[in-house]
């Protein structure tokens, strides 16, 4: 896969949830046809011979279909731009690439972020500012990406490692080592020496885990209300495919004891069981529901492999076989080290 590619992959599993919510009626065809063609567009001859000549904003109208007879997406559209080049520095489009006439930026001239924040207050548009190598998406003043280099992978490190949902083991088991292990990401533990999280532990577990996919994962997305504050109740994340829109469900759990609550011993095991059933509710009620994966994050002292009410061969084929168990150890690697010398030396 070439750089431009990586970074469309990217674009697409990062991106494509906010601009479905934001333009529901643009296609993920539509989508890709025009991230597709931008990309190249950038990669081109004639943006790397003009793009010394200061920034360029695309401001893409998704709700409505130009008749302008230029289209700024081919590059001999955008030489030609360059070359004619007014005050302004808007190209005004829809998602073919087409451009709108009259232009109402025509007189504008946007720099730097702060004013594209601006202009794009009083609007539905989506703002690619492009300035060098520099690559940056705004809806509404939120910055949907910022790629500081779209030729340099190593500046978006993470482009390389992007992973499609069917290799979930491997996707929760860097989130595990990236995130999840000592800390790393995200803070959970309350008390470490009683073995306690915070209260609500699976509301954190729940945002890291969609923030970290929006981030590594590829050819899908993640649902927008698994981040809503107001969706507390909801302890699944779920990810949808494109273009065929499967849908993914990761069902979270976690075990032992936090601020407020106790499911250690026993009811650890009940816990378990709980998200394993509502993973066959899941996949009964949504007949888009291609597979469910239970993910436990792990907080008990003595962690002992779960009962299962149901024999494990009897499980639904596309339910993750066995679970994904993430074990929270409140110990530093150091202490283990001294524990494991201990161990050696009574022995």
């Amino acid at each position: 896969m070439n750089g431009s590619e990586d970074v469309l992959v990217y674009l697409h599993s990062s991106i494509i949830a906010k601009l479905f919510s934001a333009f529901p009626k643009v296609s993920p065809i539509d989508s890709n046809v025009f991230w597709t063609k931008f990309l190249r567009l950038l990669k081109s001859d004639v943006y790397n011979k003009h793009m010394s000549k200061g920034p360029l904003n695309f401001i893409v109208n998704f709700d409505a279909t130009a008749t302008g007879t230029v289209n700024y997406l081919d590059p001999v559209s955008l030489n030609e731009y360059f070359l004619k080049r007014s005050s302004s520095n808007i190209l005004y489009i829809d998602v073919f690439g087409n451009n709108f006439e009259p232009n109402p930026f025509s007189s504008e001239k946007l720099q730097n972020l702060e004013e594209v924040a601006e202009s794009s207050q009083s609007n539905n548009y989506l703002y690619v500012f492009v300035k060098g190598v520099e690559l940056k998406i705004t809806h509404k003043q939120v910055i949907l990406k910022d790629i500081p280099d779209f030729y340099s992978l190593n500046k978006v490190g993470h482009i390389k490692s992007l992973l499609p949902i069917d290799e979930y083991r491997k996707l929760l088991d860097k989130h595990y080592e990236t995130e999840i292990k000592g800390e790393r990401g995200i803070e959970y533990w309350q008390n470490k020496a009683k073995y306690e999280l915070v209260a609500a532990p699976e509301n954190k577990f729940r945002k890291k885990l969609a923030n970290f996919l929006e981030n590594n994962l590829s050819g899908g997305f993640i649902d927008e209300e698994c981040r809503n504050n107001n969706t507390n109740d909801r302890n699944d994340v779920r990810v949808i495919t494109v273009p065929n829109h499967e849908v993914h469900i990761i069902e979270i759990k976690w075990v032992g004891k936090s601020i407020g609550n106790n499911y250690d011993g026993t009811v650890a095991h009940v816990k378990a069981n709980e998200g394993l059933e509502q993973l066959n509710l899941y996949i009964d009620g949504e007949p888009r529901c291609v597979s469910g994966i239970l993910l436990i994050y792990d907080a008990r002292k003595d962690q002992e492999s779960f009962k299962w009410n149901k024999a494990t061969n009897t499980w639904k084929e596309n339910i993750s076989n066995p679970p994904v168990v993430l074990h929270l150890d409140p110990t530093s690697s150091s202490e283990r080290a001294k524990e494991i010398v201990k161990t050696e030396r009574n022995d």
